[in-house]
């Protein structure tokens, strides 16, 4: 049973500040692919905790890697989220969906290094 994916994304899109600006039918479209336990898992991870009230007390540099296509972490989360972080990179790979490490592990290998190379001389 449950709830039509179609519904559960309609739901989804009205809630999070974070779809604001974009395409609402390719954010849509990209919600209903994931299915309902995906989107229902997504949701629960989400009330759980509060990423941005844990993130201010974060002062160590942070490299965060957000995919494009990311159906579940839109970009404006990704943007909040390193305004937050005061010593944050933000890297957005093209055509990356939610878990980038695992879909685009080179660009992982390509990243990493030269953000370690510019904290090389800086307080870690």
């Amino acid at each position: 049973g449950g709830l039509p994916r179609r519904i559960v994304a309609a739901a989804l899109l009205t809630q999070f500040l974070a779809y604001q600006g974009e395409d609402r039918a390719a954010v849509r479209a990209d919600i209903v692919r994931l299915g309902t336990a995906g989107i229902i898992g997504h949701l629960r991870a989400q009330l759980a905790h509060n990423v941005q009230a844990e993130a201010a007390n974060i002062i160590a540099p942070a490299l965060l890697l957000a995919g494009e296509r990311d159906p579940l972490t839109r970009s404006g989360v990704h943007r909040s989220l390193q305004a937050v972080l005061t010593r944050a990179r933000l890297v957005e790979m093209p055509g990356a969906g939610h878990v980038t490490f695992l879909s685009h592990p080179e660009a992982i290998l390509r990243e990493l290094p030269l953000w370690l190379d510019q904290q090389h001389g800086h307080e870690l």
